[in-house]
């Protein structure tokens, strides 16, 4: 069965913010390209520094549009160390790499990526202008405690802070409110 969907879009329209997977600057046919610019979307959050940024980029959605970039820190250390990250004593030498025998170790790497991150960020001149920390961090920390997951969230907070002082900073996105 195929599912399709119209909107109304006749009257004006702002989309606040703009999340489509897969799409990429050499994905997206002209069509799909003028539907995105009829929302006019206010953010775009991206989570790699291809993809969707290269077609935000490309497009030069920023400055037609006015469009923000909200990028994903989480995202992006999942996507180099993989998920959902889980702390805890079962963790061996030989575990995958998203496991971490203890929280110092996730702490220093964490520190480590956000650090080199906000450093290429500056390097390259990327036009990022907020910082999304987590995403649904319940289901993709595991072990951690609430405390923990807040130094997590104050390291990132800093990095950022020395790079960018002036970037808005979108933290914790939560995907439960029940526990």
């Amino acid at each position: 069965a195929h599912l399709h969907v119209t909107a109304d879009i006749s009257s004006p329209v702002k989309l606040r913010q703009g999340l489509l997977h897969g799409v990429s600057a050499d994905r997206i046919s002209s069509a799909t390209l003028d539907r995105v610019i009829e929302l006019k979307p206010g953010a775009w959050r991206v989570s790699n520094l291809f993809g969707a940024y290269d077609f935000v980029s490309q497009h030069q959605l920023r400055t037609r549009l006015g469009t923000r970039i909200a990028f994903n820190l989480q995202d992006m250390f999942s996507a180099q160390w993989g998920s959902p990250v889980v702390v805890g004593p079962d963790c061996i030498a030989n575990s995958p790499s998203y496991c971490f025998a203890s929280y110092g170790l996730l702490r220093q790497k964490w520190s480590n990526f956000v650090e080199q991150f906000m450093l290429s960020v500056n390097a390259q001149g990327a036009g990022i202008d907020d910082f999304d920390i987590f995403s649904e961090p319940g289901s993709t920390f595991k072990g951690l405690t609430q405390a923990q997951l807040f130094e997590l969230l104050q390291i990132a907070h800093d990095a950022i802070r020395r790079h960018k002082p002036n970037a808005v900073i979108v933290a914790p996105s939560i995907e439960r409110f029940d526990e």
